[in-house]
C-alpha cells in the first residue's frame, strides 16, 4: 500500500474549557471524519488527501484518545465523546457530512438527532450498537461470543501489556489472522500501540444512554450505512436493524473485507463516501 503525505500538524480547536486536536485541509463540502476505539485523527491518515482534493477534510481527537494530555474531570464514556461531538459541531457553526466508524458510529447519529441543522448527511462504517438488536436467545449468544473474542486482549490490557494487548484485540475485530496486525500501514499500527491506555478505560466504560428505533427514527438527514462483505455477523445485523429505523438510508457493501475496510480497501471506502456527500451536497446559494 503506498503511503501518501503526512497529515499536516493538528491545530487545538478551542471548544468551552477543552482544546481538541483538529486538523482541516482542502476546500468545498465540509467532511468531518470522527474516530472509533482506540485510535485518533491519524487513523484517517491513509485518506485525507484523496478527500481534501476535492471536499474540506475535517478531524479531530476525541477527549481521553491519542497523546494529549486532557482535563481529568470526566470520565471515559461514549455520553462524554458523544457531548463534545456536539459541541464541536456548535463551535464550527456549519452544516457537515459526518462520517464515523465502529465505536463513533452512534455518536454521529446521536449528534444527527440533537443538532440536525448542523448535519447535512451521516455515513457511518459498521457502527458498534449492540443495545439495536432485538433481546433474543440467538443475539445474546452472539453477543457473548462477540465480547468472549476480546478475553485474552482483555487479560494482556488490565496486566499492562498494552504492546501485545493491542495486536490481539486489533486482528480479532478485523478478522485478521494471527500476526495480520504487521500488514497494517506502520502508521496506523504506531497509532494503536500509543492509545493502547485507551483500552481498559473502553473495555470498562458505563453503557451509553440507549438509543432506540424509535429514536433513530427522528435522525432527518440522508444516512449511508457501509459494511465489509466478510465481517464478524455481529456489526452485519446491527447494520440491519439500523438501516430498518432510518427514514432515508442505505446500505452499501463492500467486498472482500471485514471492520478494517476504511484501512484496508481505502480508496473503496472514500469513493463511497464522496459519492454519498456529492450526491446531497447543497447547491448554489444553500
Amino acid at each position: 500500500m503506498p503511503f501518501g503525505q503526512t497529515m499536516p500538524a493538528p491545530e487545538m480547536l478551542e471548544v468551552g474549557d477543552v482544546a481538541f486536536p483538529f486538523v482541516s485541509a482542502g476546500t468545498g463540502e465540509p467532511v468531518l471524519f470522527v474516530n472509533g476505539s482506540w485510535a485518533d485523527l491519524r487513523g484517517w491518515c491513509g485518506l485525507w488527501q484523496d478527500v481534501a482534493a476535492d471536499h474540506r477534510f475535517l478531524a479531530y481527537t476525541h477527549r481521553h484518545f491519542g497523546t494529549t494530555q486532557w482535563p481529568q474531570d470526566k470520565l471515559f464514556s461514549q455520553d462524554v465523546h458523544t457531548a463534545d461531538l456536539v459541541a464541536i459541531l456548535r463551535t464550527l457553526n456549519e452544516s457537515i457530512h459526518l462520517v464515523g466508524w465502529s465505536y463513533s458510529g452512534a455518536m454521529v447519529l446521536r449528534a444527527a438527532m440533537e443538532v440536525p441543522h448542523l448535519v447535512r448527511t451521516v455515513t457511518v462504517y459498521e457502527p458498534s450498537l449492540s443495545s439495536i438488536l432485538p433481546d433474543t436467545p440467538r443475539n445474546k449468544a452472539l453477543l457473548e461470543d462477540f465480547g468472549q473474542g476480546f478475553a485474552s486482549a482483555y487479560a494482556e490490557a488490565k496486566a499492562g501489556n498494552g504492546a501485545s494487548a493491542m495486536p490481539m484485540a486489533v486482528e480479532f475485530v478485523l478478522g485478521m489472522e494471527k500476526g495480520g496486525f504487521t500488514t497494517l500501514d506502520p502508521r496506523i499500527q504506531a497509532m494503536l500501540l500509543e492509545n493502547a491506555h485507551t483500552m481498559i478505560p473502553d473495555f470498562d466504560a458505563p453503557a451509553p444512554r440507549p438509543l432506540t428505533c424509535v429514536q433513530l427514527g427522528k435522525v432527518s438527514c440522508p444516512v449511508l450505512l457501509i459494511v465489509g462483505s466478510e465481517t464478524l455477523p455481529h456489526y452485519k445485523l446491527v447494520a440491519a436493524e439500523i438501516l430498518a429505523c432510518l427514514p432515508d438510508a442505505s446500505l452499501s457493501i463492500i467486498p472482500g473485507v471485514g471492520h478494517g475496510g476504511p484501512w484496508q480497501a481505502q480508496s473503496e471506502f472514500v469513493r463511497r463516501v464522496i459519492d454519498f456527500v456529492d450526491l446531497n451536497a447543497r447547491g448554489p446559494g444553500a
